[in-house]
């Protein structure tokens, strides 16, 4: 807010200007503490939750218990052998020379009646195109 003015003095354009001045000062000052201060504080949160990573609040002090992992020896694999690959053939893949063939019909495909054939119709004449904002 701006100082009290003496009875006797108006404040000119200058030091209303300075008065802005200030203020806006203030106010970018204030911005920049509060981006820092939040920066600050995520970092401060992020440090916490990496030490405490794995932890629970319930979580004992004392030593657990690993279940005991059978040793692999160095000659067995744990992969399963894969299949050998499928020729096209077998995919049902035919070659490019070769036209596609329909699938065979199934029984409701059968038994459903045949559409009729649209008539052809004489082309419409072309309409005019739509005006906008006229009436």
């Amino acid at each position: 807010m701006s100082k009290p003015v003496s009875p006797g003095h108006t404040p000119t354009r200058a030091v209303a200007q300075r008065e802005r001045d200030a203020a806006f000062t203030r106010v970018s000052r204030v911005r920049r503490l509060t981006i820092l201060g939040a920066g600050a504080l995520t970092a401060a949160l992020a440090a916490v939750v990496s030490a405490a990573a794995g932890r629970t609040l319930g979580a004992k002090t004392s030593p657990t218990t690993h279940p005991v992992v059978a040793k692999r020896t160095r000659g067995a694999t744990a992969l399963p052998k894969m299949p050998p690959l499928a020729s096209p053939g077998s995919l049902g893949l035919q070659t490019p020379g070769s036209p596609p063939q329909a699938a065979p019909q199934t029984q409701t495909q059968a038994q459903a009646p045949a559409a009729p054939a649209p008539q052809p119709t004489a082309p419409a004449a072309p309409q005019p195109a739509p005006v906008s904002g006229g009436s």
